[in-house]
C-alpha cells in the first residue's frame, strides 16, 4: 500500500485560505491565521510552495517573531525573546565566553554599540565568525517558533526586510531541526501513531529542495530504515537510538516532508 502526505503538510487548508474572500491570485491581501488551527510548520510549506516574497509576523502573548521571504526560503528571522538575542546564543554556543557576554552588554549600556560590533571591535571574534553567530541566531529563532501550539500570524506581499546576513538554509532542513526538537510525547504520538503504519520516503518532494536537505548521522541512519515496507514501530525497534529520539526524527521528516506515512483513514480536509 503506497504512503501518501497528508494535510497537516500540505498548506493552508482551502477553506481557511478562501473563507476571507482571497482568491488564489490575490496576492494583495495579507494572510491572517491561528497556530492552533494551521501550525507554523504548514504556514511555511505553503509559501514555499507558492514561492512567495514578502514578511511573516508571529505572536504569542509578548513574544514577537518576523521571518523575511524570499521565493519561498526564509532569508532573516528576529525574536524579541531575551533568550535569542545574539550574546546568549553565542554564549551557549560557546563561541564566547561569560566575561566576553558581560563586557558587550556593559559597552551596549555605556555607547550603544551593537553587541555584534563590540565581539569583532574588541577581537572577541572574527567577521565570518560573527556571521556564522548570526545565522545561528536566526535558525535558533525558527526552530523555537516551529514549536510554538498557540499564537498567530499575518503574512504580507511585498519585498523581504533588507539585511546585511541572509540565511540560506533550505526551508526543509529547518522545519526538521526545528520540529526534532519536540519532547512532548502526546504531540509525537497525535501525528505518528497508529505506530502499525507504513512509512515510506516521500519522492513528491522537488529534487532540487531535497538534495539541499543537508542529513546528520543519525538522521541518515534513520532514513536508512524507512524501505516502504517497515512499520513505524518496526522502525523505532531497529533503530539503534533510544525510542523517543528515533520518534522526534521521524516527526520531524514528517513535517519537512522527507517522509509520508499510509494513513487510509484520514481526512485530506482536516486540520493538524
Amino acid at each position: 500500500m503506497a504512503a501518501r502526505m497528508t494535510s497537516e503538510s500540505a498548506g493552508f487548508a482551502v477553506g481557511q485560505c478562501y473563507n476571507s474572500g482571497m482568491s488564489a491570485t490575490a496576492k494583495q491581501r495579507d494572510i491572517n491565521g491561528n497556530v492552533a488551527a494551521t501550525p507554523v510548520a504548514h504556514m511555511l510549506h505553503t509559501v514555499r510552495d507558492r514561492l512567495l516574497t514578502g514578511r511573516g509576523s508571529f505572536q504569542l502573548d509578548d513574544q514577537k517573531i518576523d521571518l523575511s521571504f524570499k521565493d519561498g526560503q526564509i532569508v532573516h528571522a528576529a525574536s524579541n525573546d531575551p533568550d535569542q538575542r545574539l550574546g546568549e546564543i553565542m554564549l551557549k554556543e560557546g563561541m564566547i565566553g561569560i566575561n566576553d557576554y558581560l563586557a558587550s552588554v556593559q559597552a551596549m549600556l555605556e555607547t550603544g554599540v551593537r553587541q555584534g560590533e563590540y565581539f569583532v571591535e574588541a577581537g572577541i571574534l572574527e567577521p565570518h565568525e560573527l556571521k556564522r553567530g548570526i545565522r545561528i541566531q536566526m535558525k535558533e529563532v525558527i526552530y523555537r517558533l516551529l514549536l510554538w501550539e498557540e499564537g498567530t500570524y499575518r503574512f504580507r506581499w511585498g519585498d523581504p526586510a533588507e539585511v546585511s546576513i541572509e540565511l540560506t538554509t533550505n526551508l526543509y532542513e529547518l522545519i526538521l531541526r526545528g520540529m526534532s526538537r519536540c519532547d512532548r510525547f502526546s504531540r509525537l504520538r497525535d501525528v505518528l501513531a497508529p505506530w502499525s503504519r507504513g512509512c515510506a520516503i516521500n519522492t513528491e518532494i522537488n529534487a532540487d529542495d531535497a538534495r539541499n536537505i543537508r542529513l546528520k548521522e543519525d538522521e541518515t541512519t534513520i532514513l536508512g530504515l524507512v524501505n516502504g515496507e517497515r512499520t513505524l514501530a518496526e522502525i523505532i525497534e531497529k533503530s539503534p537510538y533510544a525510542d523517543i529520539e528515533t520518534m522526534q526524527i521521524l516527526f520531524g521528516m514528517k513535517w519537512a516532508r522527507i517522509i509520508a506515512l499510509v494513513d487510509d483513514d484520514e481526512d485530506e480536509d482536516s486540520l493538524f
